[in-house]
């Protein structure tokens, strides 16, 4: 794996998402790169796209290659096979959090459905 074009160098970062993070940090935690975090984040938006579709892996992707021509990654020499590996990692993640959502928001209804379906004979 390629820890530089993931991991930041410096100990802190500038962004607003990482103000509660730099407060209680002893100094373990290590802050993405700024371009692995533009490239999670345009994933995510083309992901919550698509996260209903039947095909929502090769939607996801096909969907952030047709809005982002120049992917942020900074390390050249290993940005094919990270950027490959990010993806199926993330979405794959993505997919099983969207799902197991869905069923707990259904779990009531297919509870109900279940005990009907017991008082219906053939």
């Amino acid at each position: 794996m390629c820890l530089s074009g993931i991991k930041n160098q410096t100990r802190t970062s500038n962004l607003s998402a990482a103000k509660l993070v730099n407060i209680k940090s002893y100094g373990y935690l290590t802050h993405p790169d700024h371009s692995f975090f533009i490239l999670l984040k345009q994933i995510e938006k083309s992901f919550l796209k698509h996260c209903n579709s039947q095909n929502v892996f090769e939607d996801t992707i096909e969907d952030f290659f047709n809005d982002n021509h120049i992917i942020p990654f900074p390390c050249n020499v290993h940005k094919g096979e990270m950027v490959q590996y990010i993806f199926t990692s993330y979405i794959t993640m993505r997919m099983r959090q969207h799902t197991y959502l869905s069923n707990q928001q259904n779990k009531g209804s297919n509870r109900l459905k279940k005990k009907l379906s017991k008082l219906v004979t053939k």
